[in-house]
């Protein structure tokens, strides 16, 4: 759960420090641009969060991989 939780918020705060430094977070020359593509590379390339965030749901509610796909 940590893990699925520390990747969201990475993802969160980074994409909000873009936001904060407007026309300058995209920019190359400033690591916010950098800090954001990486935290995202996990939720698209990888698929891990959706992947943690089902096995998650799975054992709280209970449910069995058949029943919960």
């Amino acid at each position: 759960m940590a893990k699925s939780k520390a990747g969201r918020t990475a993802t969160l705060v980074t994409q909000k420090c873009v936001e904060l430094l407007g026309p300058l977070g995209y920019s190359c020359e400033w690591l916010a641009e950098k800090w954001m593509r990486d935290c995202k590379v996990t939720d698209i390339f990888e698929g891990t969060g959706q992947i943690n965030f089902l096995i998650i749901a799975r054992n709280i509610l209970g449910f069995s991989r058949d029943q919960l796909k």
